[in-house]
């Protein structure tokens, strides 16, 4: 990315107080790449987004440009909600520098992407170093799981390129690419995550627990910009449905449990929902030659079996993963098979019964 590019951004979005909403088609003039920025104020944002997707369509991100008349028609429409600037560099620039620069400034949105989120169980209760050792148990969980899902991503046909933001006692994690594929390689991660801390767990090496949850659903993204001096930036955040969806699920989850909320995720090559994300991922972790995988969803019925009222009234309709998932913890060790989830207890409680010939 040309350096003169973001200090441009810095310049027109007013320090990151006008975020970036889109921007237009590249131009040449003499030796001048130009384009045009539309902004709205942190304020209005709201307002200005709902009105910017009514325009461009429901999918829109930073990834690519918006025709201009619709950044004209936007400002001349709603002067009090959209502000257009020209932007002009020195030099030839590729579309991929403006969209890099773009999204450092400005929020994108996705109407379907996948997301994971990861908690450790009883966390606030641990002493302050106990958080610490716990802390970093889950980074390297994450990060062994990641190596592992390296040739699941490649199989998929993806980069093994993650982002995470912390909860405290947890993270979010999606991939940094959109698709279906991408979600695939989302909850293969959440099922390698769950395996690795089990395996642990079981071995005696930490005594951590996690709970996991999966959900497919709207969301924006944006990078969590640091003083424009650093030359860092800290990551990418995650706001929207499909965040605050996975909270409540990981609210009411077990120590141990995974939850799958329900979704339809329409694709170019048919829809992924719950019953075939979960059929794949088999597949995939079976291809890696350890060992027959086996996960499925219990109770399988109805569909989808378990609902889930949070403390708005809302209810949440999930699933509720359990399986065995082969993990070589070592070169030096075989592949052995580890039960990840929790399964369901079919029996019901004595004292919810009521017997004929009581006294």
């Amino acid at each position: 990315m040309p350096g003169d590019l973001e200090e441009k951004f810095e310049e027109v979005t007013g320090g990151g107080l006008y975020p970036v909403i889109g921007y237009g088609p590249l131009r040449r003039e003499a030796e001048l790449t130009k384009f045009s920025v539309l902004t709205s104020n942190i304020p209005e944002l709201t307002h200005a987004l709902d009105v910017f997707k009514e325009v461009v369509g429901s999918d829109y991100n930073l990834g690519r440009f918006v025709p201009s008349e619709n950044l004209q028609n936007l400002v001349s429409e709603n002067p009090h909600l959209f502000r257009l600037k020209d932007i002009s560099v020195q030099g030839t620039l590729a579309p991929t520098d403006v969209r890099n620069a773009a999204s450092l400034f400005g929020p994108s949105y996705w109407p379907m992407r996948a997301f994971a989120l990861v908690d450790i169980c009883g966390f606030s209760v641990l002493q302050p170093k106990d958080q610490l050792a716990h802390l970093l148990s889950l980074d390297n969980a994450v990060r062994s799981a990641i190596r592992r899902c390296r040739g699941i991503c490649t199989g998929l046909g993806i980069s093994p390129s993650f982002s995470r933001s912390s909860t405290g006692d947890g993270y979010y994690i999606w991939h940094e690419q959109p698709g279906i594929p991408a979600d695939l390689g989302v909850f293969a991660l959440l099922v390698a995550i769950m395996t690795q801390s089990e395996v642990m767990r079981a071995k005696g090496i930490f005594s951590m627990r996690l709970k996991g949850s999966f959900a497919i659903g709207e969301v924006f993204t944006f990078f969590d910009r640091l003083s424009p001096d650093s030359g860092h930036y800290a990551g990418q955040n995650a706001v929207g449905p499909v965040t605050n969806d996975l909270a409540r699920l990981i609210a009411a989850a077990r120590p141990s449990q995974i939850l799958v909320q329900e979704f339809d995720r329409p694709g170019s090559l048919g829809n992924l929902t719950p019953a075939n994300l979960v059929t794949r991922t088999t597949g995939l972790f079976t291809a890696e030659n350890r060992g027959q995988c086996q996960l499925t969803f219990e109770p399988a019925s109805p569909s989808p079996p378990l609902r889930i009222q949070d403390k708005h009234g809302t209810f949440h309709h999930c699933w509720n993963l359990t399986g065995v998932v082969y993990n070589q913890f070592s070169q030096s060790e075989p592949p052995a098979a580890q039960r990840i989830g929790l399964k369901a207890d079919p029996a019901a409680d004595f004292g919810q019964y009521h017997f004929k010939g009581e006294v």
